[in-house]
Order: C-alpha cells, then sequence, then structure tokens
C-alpha cells in the first residue's frame, strides 16, 4: 500500500511550511473538471517539470484537502496542484490511479483539513412539526360546446423537522442529531483493487486499523439512536405544492360545515 511520507518532503523543502501558500497558485487557469489522471482534455495548462522517473505531484482544492496525482497539468478534477512531489515505484503506479480514481484522500495526509470540519460538528435537537399543504382536485365545466376545468384545493397535513423549538405546531417528538463518519480501506483481490467502506463511527479515530483513507464529505448526520439511516425530511409534500398556515386550515374546515 502507498504509504507517503506525512511531511511530504521534497528537494523544495517540506509541504505543511507551503501548505497553504500554494506556491504555484500564479500557474494555475481555470479548467474543466477531470476524472481520469491519465486521460487530459480541456484548459488546464500543462505546467513545465524537470524531474526524471516516475512521480506525483501533490494537488489540494480550496480548503486544502489534498492528495497526489500523476500530471503535469496545473490543475485536475477540481485540485490545484503544488510543487511538491514524491517518487513512485512502478507497482505502486496502479494502486494510485485507483485511489484517484475513487477520489479518495488519506487521512493522515489531511488531518488539518478533517480537524477544521469535525472540530465544529456537535449533536443538536430537532422537533416535529405538522404543517398543511393543497391538493388540487379538478373540477371538469361544460358549457355548450366549450368545456373547461377549475380546481376546488384540499388541505392535508403533513410533518417535518425543524431545530427551532418554539416553532408553531409541534408534536412533542424530538430527535438528537449526530454526526458519524465514515472511511475507506482498499484491498486487493484476485489481482485487482476493490474498496470497502467502514461502518460508521463517532470520531475518525475508531475506525479499524486499515481504514486510512476518506471522501471529501466524509460524514452524514443521522439520529443518535439509530446511527444507520440518514435523517428524513421526506415526510411531507413535494416541492411544487403549495403550503398553507394551521390558521388557513381551519378556515376552510368551518366552510366546509
Amino acid at each position: 500500500m502507498l504509504n507517503f511520507d506525512s511531511n511530504h518532503t521534497t528537494i523544495e523543502g517540506n509541504l505543511n511550511q507551503k501548505k497553504g501558500k500554494h506556491s504555484l497558485k500564479n500557474m494555475v487557469v481555470t479548467g474543466l473538471l477531470i476524472t481520469n489522471i491519465l486521460t487530459f482534455s480541456g484548459c488546464a495548462k500543462t505546467v513545465d517539470c524537470d524531474i526524471e522517473g516516475i512521480h506525483a505531484h501533490y494537488y489540494v482544492n480550496e480548503e486544502d484537502l489534498g492528495r497526489y496525482i500523476i500530471s503535469e497539468k496545473s490543475s485536475v478534477s477540481g485540485l490545484d496542484r503544488l510543487d511538491n512531489y514524491v517518487y513512485i515505484d512502478q507497482e505502486n503506479v496502479e494502486l494510485l490511479e485507483f485511489v484517484n480514481k475513487n477520489d479518495l484522500f488519506r487521512i493522515e495526509d489531511n488531518k488539518e483539513y478533517i480537524s477544521n470540519i469535525t472540530e465544529t460538528q456537535e449533536d443538536y435537537k430537532e422537533y416535529r412539526y405538522s404543517y398543511y399543504y393543497l391538493i388540487p382536485i379538478p373540477v371538469i365545466h361544460s358549457t355548450g360546446k366549450t368545456t373547461f376545468t377549475t380546481y376546488n384545493y384540499i388541505p392535508k397535513a403533513a410533518h417535518s423537522w425543524t431545530s427551532n423549538p418554539d416553532k408553531n405546531n409541534l408534536t412533542g417528538e424530538e430527535r438528537i442529531c449526530h454526526y458519524v463518519y465514515y472511511g475507506y480501506k482498499i484491498i486487493q483481490k484476485d489481482g485487482n483493487y476493490e474498496l470497502e467502506k467502514s461502518n460508521p463511527v463517532d470520531n475518525l479515530n475508531e475506525l479499524p486499523e486499515g481504514y486510512d483513507y476518506i471522501k471529501e464529505k466524509f460524514y452524514e448526520v443521522v439520529d443518535l439512536n439509530n446511527k444507520n439511516e440518514k435523517l428524513d425530511y421526506e415526510d411531507g409534500p413535494e416541492e411544487d405544492k403549495e403550503i398553507i398556515s394551521e390558521e388557513e386550515y381551519n378556515k376552510s374546515k368551518s366552510k366546509t360545515r
């Protein structure tokens, strides 16, 4: 498995000292996002490179989330190239291709990025509430040879969740929203690399051995009492339905009596 020095040492110094400075930023141009690290097209600029042998440059996004990519382009897949690099053994080229094809990032190389996200992610409470929306009921009218349609609207109750404890029409149901994290393990099977996703953990430090990678979005928000499911907000109507207030609903009920 690839095991780069976390200091990213090169002949030009330490990446941890350069990180955030983006020393090649002035050479970066807006380019087409590219998903294959070896097949390039579009407008990304090719950067002059005198390094001999198989090597990979370090690429980062605006938040300094980074990974090594075998490329001489100024930008790849939305990542910008720095002047730091490592040499790659021929046997590890295929593995590095797999890492980048699957948009993986080494946890060890991106601790600051991870910390900047997780340090603000705390549990929070949500409250269930009811509301109403209108269902259109078509009514067809005929006058001589003319036919036209009007609509009557019937209010229907629905529910959703809010973090506002003072919202109207609360049902009394509550849930604790909790962050969980996922890592990825690369395994080799029958000569091919495969990706294995971890079970959710409360902290990336709890990942089992070998789960050394993350995706750019490495977390989900779940119900603390059911960590295997994402939070559901789909209890209500489609977006194009007209939502009405409880007062309007009560008025419509009184008119039909």
